[in-house]
């Protein structure tokens, strides 16, 4: 017998389910529960940081080429040698490269931070700050983590041109908004699930520091933060940044900082709250590119991206900042099995300024103030057949893998 179809006597083929990868389901579950699990990061210096299938280490590998063949491949394996987890026995969870690629950052599952830098091989770190200095506690977990940028310009590449068989481009510099170091240190935000955002940085005195702000009173029964995503504030807001909040009860909540290293301070104010963060809640906004109609199937955040406003150039305006949410959920078809899906919406942040009545310019010789207030609006909604790996904020698109 050379086909099942012939045990049953049917013309049509046998339809076989294809069940999800455990695998798949185990990371999705992780990626609902908390936004910041990422567990292999690649710097731009070429050098991959991973951490090891026991959850208990951190594994180091970079690019190399092959002199004999010219192809790249992976070099051997080094780890750690001082990793602290072998004495605490916590699991880690998260890894974080800075934007150059020279400081590491390694986030168990308490929250305690540990941070490497590569100053002269790429193979070799060096600690900077152990995780002895941070507390044991729950709430205390790393739900979102970025590094501040340093004072330097970042170049843009334009599309190349063919002109009399020869390509050309352009470079732009674009010098990056938001708060940095004022000495140029390695420096870190940190918000937990708890609501408290922390700031680490070197001092003068190469002593890390910590300042601490909460984002979320104590006694907001709101739910904890589940995912956190932050950028830079264009425009003249150079020392503030945007910050995105998601609770576990599915509210969305946008704030901006201002960080002041010099003055070891923090401060917060809410620009958004959004109750209901879902794509339910954005396709009955009546958005006419929405492509999408609302289910009844439960769906779950699985990522939180803030992307910042684009740079300004001679042929246009800037672009506004948007947060970028996908949430999965799972399908069965009678044909194809169970499948993985994502519905990527895209919410617009907007700020609408509100001149005072006339009446307020008699009482000072000063110009009237000018009030703002932000307002958060969707600007799309895409559902895809597919899951999320990975994301990551190229100015001014975002690149999804």
């Amino acid at each position: 017998m050379d086909d099942l179809d012939d045990l049953f006597g049917d013309s049509a083929p046998l339809q076989l389910s294809v069940p999800l990868s455990p695998g798949l389901v185990q990371r999705l579950n992780e990626a609902s529960l908390n936004g910041c699990c990422q567990r292999l990061d690649w710097s731009k210096s070429g050098a991959i940081a991973y951490i090891g299938s026991s959850g208990y280490s951190v594994i180091l590998q970079h690019l190399l080429c092959d002199p004999q063949d010219g192809q790249w491949k992976l070099s051997q394996e080094y780890v750690i040698d001082d990793a602290y987890t072998n004495q605490h026995q916590v699991e880690l969870v998260h890894l974080s490269w800075d934007h150059g690629g020279n400081f590491l950052a390694i986030v168990d599952a308490h929250g305690r931070t540990s941070i490497y830098a590569a100053y002269f091989t790429i193979n070799r770190m060096s600690v900077l700050r152990r995780c002895a200095f941070d507390p044991e506690d729950d709430l205390g977990a790393v739900a979102g983590l970025m590094w501040l940028y340093v004072d330097r310009p970042s170049f843009y590449y334009k599309p190349s041109i063919k002109t009399n068989g020869q390509w050309n481009f352009m470079c732009t510099p674009q010098k990056v908004a938001g708060p940095r170091h004022p000495l140029q240190r390695p420096s870190i935000v940190i918000v937990t699930k708890g609501g408290t955002i922390r700031v680490l940085y070197q001092d003068k005195d190469n002593r890390w520091q910590d300042i601490r702000a909460d984002v979320q009173h104590l006694k907001d029964r709101s739910g904890l933060l589940s995912h956190v995503a932050m950028c830079t504030d264009g425009g003249d807001n150079a020392d503030y940044m945007l910050l995105a909040t998601h609770r576990t009860n599915g509210e969305l909540r946008i704030h901006r900082l201002r960080i002041d290293l010099e003055k070891a301070a923090i401060s917060i104010q809410r620009l958004k709250v959004l109750p209901d963060c879902t794509p339910t809640a954005a396709a009955t906004t009546g958005l006419p590119s929405i492509a999408y109609e609302p289910t009844t199937i439960q769906t779950q955040l699985t990522t939180l991206e803030f992307i910042p406003a684009g740079p300004e150039s001679k042929s246009r305006a800037p672009t506004q900042p948007f947060v970028l949410t996908a949430f999965s959920y799972f399908s069965h078809e009678f044909d194809g099995g169970d499948t993985a899906n994502t519905i990527l919406c895209k919410w617009e942040l907007s700020s609408e300024m509100s001149p005072l009545h006339s009446s307020f310019a008699q009482l000072s010789s000063k110009k009237p103030n000018i009030s703002s207030s932000a307002e958060l609006s969707v600007g799309g909604i895409l559902p895809f057949r597919a899951q999320i790996g990975s994301s990551s904020p190229l100015l001014p698109r975002l690149s999804i893998a």
